[in-house]
């Protein structure tokens, strides 16, 4: 587990003992955890991530016979809208380009091949809609007529064909 995470789990664990003080586990009740969940003031994604934190320590504690039930279970998860991420606009796109372009007039040590890299990458991506792990992993032997054979990088798992907007294609 990485230490970013370890972190929010000691967060939450802090957390818990200040709301529950010295509370027996077993006494800690719904509602108990719906009045905690109340008092949070985070974003609703970062609310959603906490709650399953503090469901896995209850079942953590359910699993290790310390307490009968999960009372963090009957709590509902906080509903999350997300927002849609849109493509950028052309004139956004142009100064990106334009950045790859240039990227060697503020950083004269990076290697000449590494503007037109960029442009390559960013193409990608915009055009495949692929995550930035999965575009610096890419393969050229991925890319036949104009269509792309992806494994996502994160899950290991084929996704399918995808075709590039055909005004990439020559």
């Amino acid at each position: 587990m990485s230490n970013a995470m370890l972190n929010k789990y000691r967060n939450v664990a802090e957390e818990m003992k200040r709301v529950f003080g010295s509370t027996h586990l077993r006494a800690v009740t719904t509602d108990d955890i719906r009045k905690m969940r109340e008092q949070w003031t985070l974003a609703s994604i970062t609310s959603q991530k906490r709650m399953e934190m503090v469901r896995k320590f209850f079942k953590f504690c359910v699993d290790s016979n310390w307490i009968e039930k999960n009372p963090a279970l009957a709590v509902e998860m906080p509903y999350v809208i997300y927002d849609p991420t849109l493509p950028f606009t052309e004139e956004e796109m142009e100064k990106i380009l334009w950045a790859a372009e240039s990227i060697r007039e503020a950083h004269p040590k990076i290697p000449e091949e590494t503007p037109k890299k960029l442009k390559a990458l960013i193409l990608l991506m915009r055009y495949s809609g692929i995550r930035i792990s999965d575009a610096v992993m890419f393969k050229r032997d991925s890319l036949k007529d104009g269509k792309l054979f992806l494994r996502q990088e994160k899950t290991n798992i084929p996704s399918g064909y995808r075709c590039l907007n055909s005004s990439l294609m020559p």
